[in-house]
């Protein structure tokens, strides 16, 4: 509990000023829901940290180095694994980018990026948003069963569900 208080504490700094394009609302409420989807599957405390610092090197002027100096080489590992290469997507796009990307995702990535994935849908209820990611999952859905983790598997199926699939 210790540890995600800390993190919450450190995301709140790092996303201070920052607000959801989507929404409007502080950017922070953003890793605290993807968290939330996260404690309705897992109470584990070194998921629901890397969910809630799961945009800080993406998002702010965070280096990894800082995260493995506060929280260690564990979490800081998650969180540069689930977050995005933006020069990558820029290249061959967001939908590739998850294609190529997300099969190869630790259970823990795996898992935050599922979350991640969920938070954004629903906010940002965009057809073309939620089109995208349905071919992506459907092109993935083998991948994502093959994996021996009922949290993944769980959130997969709320995902499918929100996009229905």
């Amino acid at each position: 509990m210790q540890q995600m208080l800390k993190a919450i504490n450190f995301a709140t700094l790092a996303h201070k000023g920052q607000v959801r394009r989507t929404t409007g609302k502080p950017y922070i409420t953003h890793p605290l829901k993807v968290a939330e989807l996260i404690a309705g599957v897992t109470h584990r405390e070194l998921i629901l940290s890397v969910a809630i610092l799961h945009d800080v090197l993406e998002d702010t002027n965070t280096t990894k180095e800082e995260l493995e100096r506060l929280f260690g080489s564990t979490i800081a590992d998650h969180v540069e694994e689930v977050s995005n290469d933006t020069k990558l997507i820029a290249i061959i796009g967001k939908e590739a980018y998850h294609l190529r990307t997300l099969p190869t995702l630790s259970d823990v990535a795996l898992l935050v990026k599922l979350a991640d994935i969920t938070d954004n849908v629903q906010d940002a209820m965009l057809e073309k948003s939620k089109e995208r990611t349905r071919r992506v999952l459907l092109a993935l859905q083998s991948e994502i069963v093959k994996r021996n983790s009922s949290p993944i598997h769980t959130m997969f199926g709320n995902l499918k569900q929100i996009l229905e699939i």
